[in-house]
């Protein structure tokens, strides 16, 4: 019973951490979604299928679990807001190299794993 709320904390946590992210670009969506999306099907399948449900959300989980991708725009739209983010660090700590280079650094990390998934399969259309 323990190991349940456990898993829909973790879940919830996971999930709010993908909401910043959605917002904070050093910070990335997709993996934490994903990661909220595996807690909450071993704690709550409720939940789950919630998530699943969700516009925005759902079908980035159903792509990860179908395919192991990311697609093509969820990418670029990555990459553009963490190249702002770099951008307006540089000139927002212009005296603070070392904070600059930890930025980039996780940046640069972060878009690695990102571009070095698969692109989805386009959706086929009748």
């Amino acid at each position: 019973m323990i190991r349940k709320y456990i898993y829909i904390s973790l879940g919830f946590l996971s999930l709010v951490l993908g909401v910043i992210g959605a917002f904070l670009p050093i910070m990335p969506t997709a993996p934490f979604i994903i990661l909220g999306a595996f807690f909450f099907s071993k704690g709550s399948p409720k939940i789950h299928d919630w998530l699943l449900s969700r516009p925005y959300f759902g079908p980035m989980v159903h792509q990860w679990r179908e395919h192991g991708c990311i697609s093509l725009r969820a990418k670029i739209w990555a990459t553009l807001l963490m190249m702002g983010t770099v951008v307006s660090s540089s000139i927002l700590l212009h005296n603070k190299w070392w904070f600059l280079v930890i930025i980039i650094l996780i940046v640069a990390s972060v878009l690695g794993f990102i571009w070095t998934r698969p692109h989805c399969p386009k959706k086929k259309t009748h």
